[in-house]
């Protein structure tokens, strides 16, 4: 079945049940009090006291290594190296108005031992080149006359300086300011460069384009060196360049050019080899807005924005930097949808007050396949095209339609033009072959055919409990499966009856609440090791689908460099890659809130129910007000901080992954007998 994209509050956890009232898999009493604790991409959990730094592992719960010598590391002085078994901790003297300085330690979390280690100040930005074995690290360095900003990239196992500039940048350091809520409710400041410009590595890795605060502008370096190969200024030089975090996009690089934006909002475009301009400069495309891709047929830049009052597209030919569209498509609201299809066509919806219409015209000049728009009868919630058919949801007021399009002509297919009145909001639609599936905020369960819109069946399901709306409908092979806060009811997709039901009553108000609600959406360790490099990246792609968006190369690009340094680190990075592969499969079970009891014990805390069946697959209780835990969905572990001191691991069950086996001893080796004059080695050689 073909579901369109939905967020899922289930965590990938897959294992025999275990129960609250089994008690913790261990714990473990530290003193002074914990100040902070946290999963990382190789499953240890890394627990730091004011005394020491300490790693536990993830399947025995016992404590493999104290580092003893590292006192006082606040969170905000750690910094994980995504896809990697390493940590950057800056042991240091922590002073309230001054940037700390000690010793940087380039960490192995599963060993405890350090890879290597300098004097630095806090290394505020990381950025892997892991094929090549390098990390491009900003640290602060101390002279006589303050603080330098110091550039360096380094081997990540050994430390050794490939390059390293103390004037790299000559203008404001290109530092965001990050705020950080801890458990004891205190807020931090953390200096970070994410949400900056990502660099782009080219060449094959020999080299990199980058986009920071410094006089040079956009600039191409070589990353073995250091050294500038070009820069170009721009209209953006020593001011705030254009960041994700500003709303702007990151770099794009394609078919050997890089595209970006200045702070006039004008798009420039550089031969990546030489650094010259592409087209004409004085004719650069003007506009609000951000770079979105490169277009199907790879000879166009889609751009759109919004100027407070409107939308805009523009389409600009990527040689020339000439608008391609001689007639642009003039929006009087907000984009809500728009898809690039492989047969050149663009698909934009744009909605205005309680209405929408669709666009859709050639890429490469504009035309219109439609004479003209489709028009929807309210917002645009969700849409999705399949086999040349637009399917859409969205309201009008205290209407919902659900309604599909025929992308050739422009004709709404079904009820006679009209759609379908669903109950309730839909957030998402199912579609196979002649049939579609949804479930809307009223709760109701509605197939149609696809045909026609007429509908097959709408059944009202049975939700127990106060407000229970049901969050989406997922696919789950023979059954379709949707489920509230407290509900998890697996559907027959011919019938609409209801092939199971679990509900479990919401427990008394607490603090737990918000807290089990992060708990629920969380991703797994692995996969949130490089959500801060993707969260920067995610909010100028927003409503844009398709393979085209400027920041599926920056995916690819991270999948190829795990791979690559998986040898690299022995055991501990072959660990990093298992829990990293399987974190893909995150939707077989659902985390439930409730009142957990058993025959020794009883208390509010996480029930986990499987999608597949609706059986409770494990609980654990976590009875406390304020709770403080991680939940590692891989290992099918649950950490409970208590009383600031106490640490308890509690587990769900074996977890997606099974603990990894111990290799077995190596055989003895097998000494061959000398040869002799009479019988010398085939061949006439001895090692």
């Amino acid at each position: 079945m073909l579901a369109i994209s939905s967020v899922l509050l289930a965590a990938a956890l897959s294992a025999p049940s275990a129960h609250a009232g089994d008690g913790p898999a261990f714990s473990h009493d530290f003193s002074p009090k914990v100040q902070w604790y946290d999963i990382t991409d190789a499953g240890t959990v890394l627990v730091a006291t004011n005394q020491a730094v300490v790693g536990i592992d993830p399947w025995t719960g016992d404590i493999a290594w104290e580092r003893d010598d590292l006192k006082k590391v606040p969170e905000d002085g750690v910094t994980f190296l995504p896809g990697t078994p390493t940590a950057m901790v800056l042991e240091a003297e922590w002073k309230l108005g001054q940037v700390p300085k000690g010793t940087l330690h380039m960490l192995d979390v599963t060993t405890g031992q350090d890879l290597w280690s300098i004097q630095s100040g806090p290394v505020m930005w990381t950025q892997l080149r892991l094929s090549d074995m390098g990390v491009l690290m900003l640290c602060q360095e101390y002279t006589d006359k303050g603080v330098d900003w110091v550039m360096r990239y380094v081997d990540i196992k050994t430390g050794a300086v490939r390059w390293e500039q103390a004037d790299y940048f000559q203008a404001k350091a290109p530092v965001l300011q990050s705020w950080k809520a801890h458990p004891d409710k205190k807020w931090s400041i953390k200096m970070t460069m994410e949400g900056n410009q990502p660099v782009v590595f080219v060449d094959d890795g020999a080299a990199y384009i980058e986009l920071w605060h410094h006089k040079q502008g956009v600039t191409k370096r070589d990353a073995k060196s250091g050294a500038v190969l070009w820069s170009r200024p721009g209209k953006y030089a020593g001011k705030m360049v254009p960041t994700p975090a500003g709303g702007k996009p990151a770099m794009v690089v394609h078919d050997g050019k890089v595209y970006v934006t200045d702070n006039e909002n004008q798009l420039w475009a550089y031969d990546v080899a030489t650094g010259n301009p592409v087209w004409d400069e004085k004719k650069a495309p003007k506009q609000f807005g951000s770079i979105l891709s490169v277009s199907p047929d790879g000879e166009h830049i889609v751009m759109t924005g919004h100027d407070g009052k409107k939308a805009f597209t523009m389409v600009v030919d990527d040689d020339t930097g000439v608008e391609a569209w001689k007639k642009p498509l003039k929006l009087k609201g907000m984009i809500s949808y728009m898809n690039r299809l492989d047969d050149g066509r663009l698909v934009i919806a744009e909605t205005v007050g309680t209405k929408s219409q669709v666009y859709v015209a050639q890429v490469a000049d504009g035309s219109r396949t439609l004479a003209k728009p489709i028009k929807l009868a309210g917002s645009v919630d969700s849409a999705s095209v399949e086999d040349n058919q637009l399917f859409a949801t969205g309201s009008n007021g205290s209407k919902t339609y659900v309604g599909m399009w025929d992308l050739g002509t422009g004709a709404s297919l079904w009820q006679g033009g009209k759609g379908y009145r669903a109950k309730g909001s839909v957030p998402n639609l199912v579609v196979e072959g002649d049939k579609v599936w949804f479930v809307d905020s009223r709760g109701n369960f509605t197939s149609l055919n696809r045909t026609d819109g007429s509908e097959r069946f709408s059944v009202a399901l049975p939700w127990q409990g106060k407000d229970e709306s049901p969050a989406t409908l997922m696919d789950r092979g023979d059954l379709l499966v949707t489920y509230s806060d407290q509900n998890v009811i697996g559907l027959n997709p011919d019938d609409g009856s209801v092939v199971f039901h679990s509900h479990y009553a919401p427990p008394p108000p607490t603090g737990l609440q918000v807290t089990a609600g992060v708990a629920m959406i969380a991703a797994s360790a692995a996969a949130a090791g490089a959500s801060a490099y993707n969260s920067a990246q995610a909010g100028y792609a927003r409503g844009v689908q398709g393979p085209y968006s400027s920041t599926a190369a920056a995916y690819q690009d991270r999948a190829d460099d795990a791979a690559a340094v998986s040898a690299a680190f022995g055991e501990a990075a072959a660990e990093v890659m298992r829990r990293s592969k399987a974190s893909k499969a995150t939707e077989n079970y659902y985390f439930i809130l409730t009142k957990v009891k058993e025959e020794d014990d009883k208390g509010v805390g996480l029930v986990r129910v499987s999608l597949d069946d609706g059986s409770e697959q494990g609980s654990v209780i976590i009875d406390q007000r304020d709770p403080d835990y991680e939940i590692d969905e891989i290992a099918g572990m649950l950490y409970l901080l208590r009383n600031d001191k106490q640490l308890d691991g509690y587990s769900f069950g074996s977890g997606v992954i099974d603990a990894p086996v111990a290799a077995a001893p190596a055989a003895p080796p097998v000494t061959e007998p000398a040869p002799t004059e009479e019988a010398p080695a085939e061949g006439g050689e001895t090692e």
